[in-house]
């Protein structure tokens, strides 16, 4: 079995949480670390999904690793990672760092060598004008993790990757991944990477959740399309999070003729799927719990 020697001391949290676009705090009308804290003490509510790598790619915070600073740029919105960590922990909130993964307009830039490029030589861009890292090389799964391991060291219970895919928006046939594809697939990758990640950041006592499209669940081309196996990766990650966003499902979906007009009966529909879906996974074998983001 995957780590079969890992003893597992981690305590589960059922987390209802929030997500703190750290960017924005105090920032003209959002609200401040201060008015999200009391919210969360007055109502159920018990954790905060945190950025410190974002959509740009940027690391939210002073990040010391010679890696990081290598590869990535720093904004310092979170000035100290630890105490900021340690005011949520005074208040009993359970802390999910977010990372965006393979979506990053800094790193490619700043190190080219990570990225997906043409077979030119140019850098990728997709049709809404993203660049990505190369999900096969494994310089770019090191660089994501060691962001990932001093979230762990600073105080975070829980890791949550983010865009952990390919683009879903342009065409791969000029794209150039430096032969690392060479018998893979974008499953292999993908999957490959999340395995690493899990050996790395669960003997440091740390969750484990991935991001993943909704729609994946039923559709094995959505999937492939995109490098997401929803049973490939349930098997190493302790939390599976699809993103069953009702606004992003077609007309007549599932039977529904509007799906945004239906909301529960959307997520009942999706979620009795990822049941069936993950009872390939036998008994006694890994399998991570299902907890979707909500829209």
């Amino acid at each position: 079995g995957f780590m079969a020697d890992f003893v597992d001391t981690r305590v589960r949290t059922d987390a209802k949480g929030i997500y703190v676009n750290t960017s924005y705090l105090g920032r003209g009308n959002y609200p401040t670390l201060d008015e999200l804290i009391e919210m969360l003490d007055r109502t159920e509510l018990n954790a905060m999904v945190i950025d410190i790598k974002d959509d740009t790619g940027s690391i939210l915070f002073d990040a010391k690793h010679p890696l990081i600073n290598e590869v990535g740029y720093k904004t310092l919105y979170i000035t100290d990672l630890p105490a900021f960590v340690a005011k949520l922990k005074e208040h009993n909130i359970y802390c999910i760092a977010r990372i965006v993964c393979f979506k990053d307009q800094v790193a490619t830039k700043k190190t080219p060598a990570l990225a997906v490029r043409n077979h030119d030589g140019s850098l990728y861009v997709d049709k809404e004008g993203e660049r990505w890292l190369n999900p096969y090389d494994e310089k770019a799964w090191e660089y994501i993790v060691e962001v990932a391991k001093e979230a762990a060291e600073a105080g975070f219970d829980e890791i949550n990757f983010d865009y952990l895919r390919t683009s879903a928006s342009g065409s791969f046939t000029k794209a150039d991944f430096s032969g690392l594809n060479e018998g893979k697939t974008k499953i292999d990758a993908i999957t490959g990477f999340v395995k690493y990640a899990c050996e790395q950041l669960k003997p440091m006592g740390v969750f484990v959740s991935g991001d993943v499209f909704g729609t994946i669940i039923n559709s094995v081309a959505d999937g492939e399309s995109i490098g997401q196996s929803y049973v490939g990766l349930s098997r190493y990650l302790d939390y599976i999070c699809p993103m069953v966003y009702p606004s992003h499902y077609s007309f007549g979906y599932g039977g529904l003729k509007y799906p945004d007009t239906k909301p529960f009966q959307l997520l009942l529909m999706e979620l009795n799927s990822s049941v069936k879906k993950l009872s390939v996974i036998e008994a006694g074998e890994h399998r991570a719990e299902v907890r979707p983001w909500l829209q």
